[in-house]
This record gives C-alpha cells, sequence and structure tokens, in this order.
C-alpha cells in the first residue's frame, strides 16, 4: 500500500521521501533487508541531491542500519557518520538519535559492545526538539 502511495508523489519531492521512510521502516519491522536497503539508497540518492534535509539523514541511517544488519559493519558505521553529520548539521535530533542507534548497531555488529552502549547512552542523552 506504501508503494502504491509513492507512486502517486512526485519521485524527490517531501510528501514522497516521507513515504519512502516509511517503506523502510516497515521493511525493518518485516525483516526485508533487502528491500530496506534497496529503499533507503533510492531514497539516499532522490535526497543527495537537495543538499542537507531530514531525507538524506533518514535514507543514510536507513542503509545504516541494513548494511549493519547484512553484516558490512563497516559500511554501515560509514552512512550512519554521514547520517549523524548531516542531522547535526540541520539541527534534526531525532535523526541524531536515529544515527547514535545506527552506529551502535554497527559497533554491536563488529563485537565492540563497550563502544556500542556508548553511543546508546549518547543518543538517550538527546530530549531537546524529540517529540
Amino acid at each position: 500500500m506504501l508503494r502504491e502511495v509513492a507512486g502517486h508523489a512526485e519521485a524527490g519531492s517531501d510528501a514522497w521521501c516521507a513515504v519512502q521512510l516509511r517503506i523502510i521502516l516497515a521493511a525493518v519491522f518485516s525483516l526485508d533487508l533487502a528491500g530496506m536497503l534497496e529503499h533507503a539508497t533510492v531514497l539516499r540518492d532522490a535526497a543527495a541531491g537537495r543538499g542537507p534535509s531530514r531525507a538524506l539523514a533518514d535514507g543514510l541511517f536507513g542503509r545504516a542500519v541494513a548494511l549493519a544488519n547484512l553484516d558490512r559493519a563497516s559500511e554501515a558505521a560509514e552512512e550512519a557518520r554521514r547520517s549523524l553529520a548531516v542531522a547535526r548539521e540541520i539541527g534534526y535530533p531525532t535523526g541524531e538519535i536515529l544515527a547514535l542507534s545506527a552506529l551502535s548497531i554497527a559497533a554491536r555488529s563488529r563485537d565492540d559492545i563497550d563502544y556500542a552502549v556508548q553511543l546508546a547512552r549518547q543518543a538517550a542523552q538527546i530530549t531537546v526538539g524529540v517529540p
């Protein structure tokens, strides 16, 4: 149903990007990591030409989580760091939390438990501007 909704929005528009994020999140809950990576890549690529934005941070986050769960920890960490940088640049605290969580997942997949916990605690400290 979400894909159908996305088909009615102009590719790259704010509405289209918002639907893509929901498709990515649905893929997480259905354990469709390949689909998650595909949709996150599409979102990242569409948003990249628009400069720093929530959509770009979200696409990078989605890729990071998918890559970490596909045992591609170094790629996941790189995408998560980029997502964190974008989120901080545009003042998107929810995006910061998501990016730090993705970095934590990547650290965990590398068996770096101490760093994973440190990142999770950092994410937990962000409360200002979070709905």
